[in-house]
């Protein structure tokens, strides 16, 4: 999935958040952690300004 930053206009890339082994779900604030409403999320970073975006992996499952 290709990301632009809204600031600048670049490509974004993609990053990742050392979690040690563990891994970072989402999930609605209303919902059990442990149920499949949630998404696996991606962080993206702007390689000029540094801004990061985070985006859920499965969106759909928010429906």
């Amino acid at each position: 999935m290709e990301k632009t930053c809204t600031k600048c206009n670049l490509k974004m890339k993609p990053a990742k958040i050392m979690s040690f082994g563990a891994s970072i779900k989402i999930a609605e604030k209303s919902s059990k952690l442990l149920d499949n409403k949630g998404s696996s999320i991606s962080f993206y970073v702007c390689p000029k300004c540094g801004i990061v975006e985070i985006y859920a992996d499965k969106p759909e499952n928010f429906a």
